[in-house]
């Protein structure tokens, strides 16, 4: 991986460049599960088809804020902004991605995480509420463990992520719960909060005393340090 990118990118470019590689490399959670676009063989075995469970589009879509100097003025702060612009550092990104994912894998279990038809854990509503938990969960590590060095990152495993995971075995994610019924925005958004209250580490109690204490504790300090760093 250490190699992939070695020029200039933009967002969208990088973005593409990394969700191919999610797509590519064998110990990636995403490894032939996306739907890459103008790629997919029409001939395909439907069993292979089945298991394409997210889209390259939607993939780059909900990742690019993560890098973006734009999602600064959004309660979803660009986590990996500091690494995109250090090149030597973009693979940091790939890692964490993947460490994140593999650690939801693990926990869910790869019968579910192979299996669309019993579990929609790797269908596309749950990536989306999955990546919105990711630049919670990214910045409240940073800010609870990296004492302002980012290169902590290279410390973050897959075993300290299921750890600060714990309690989302609780979510519903058979082909029976109700996320499983509607895929809208609503329904991601939805998700996204059962998951923030499952979680033991965030210690959600309600939408609105949950987003007033992160913008204090986590948001504005995470925020301060990377217009200072960016």
């Amino acid at each position: 991986m250490s190699g992939e990118f070695s020029r200039d990118l933009d967002n969208i470019t990088f973005m593409h460049e990394l969700v191919k590689i999610l797509n590519e490399i064998e110990k990636s959670p995403f490894y032939k599960k996306i739907k890459m676009l103008g790629s997919v063989p029409q001939k395909l075995p439907d069993e292979i088809k089945r298991n394409m469970t997210v889209s390259q589009a939607f993939l780059i879509d909900y990742l690019v804020p993560t890098i973006s100097e734009t999602a600064k003025r959004s309660f979803y702060l660009p986590i990996f902004l500091y690494y995109f612009k250090k090149k030597d550092y973009q693979i940091e990104i790939v890692r964490f991605v993947i460490s994140y994912f593999n650690s939801i894998k693990i926990i869910f279990g790869e019968e579910n995480w192979n299996n669309p038809a019993k579990s929609i854990v790797s269908k596309t509503i749950s990536i989306g509420a999955l990546i919105k938990i990711m630049h919670l969960l990214f910045i409240k590590i940073f800010i609870d463990d990296f004492d302002n060095d980012p290169l902590v990152i290279k410390k973050v495993t897959e075993n300290i992520i299921i750890q600060k995971l714990a309690g989302i075995e609780k979510t519903d994610f058979s082909e029976n719960s109700e996320f499983a019924k509607v895929a809208s925005g609503g329904s991601l958004n939805k998700l996204k909060y059962k998951l923030l209250e499952n979680i033991t580490y965030f210690n959600y109690k309600d939408q609105g005393s949950f987003e007033e204490s992160f913008k204090l504790n986590y948001h504005k300090p995470f925020l301060n340090w990377l217009n200072k760093n960016c």
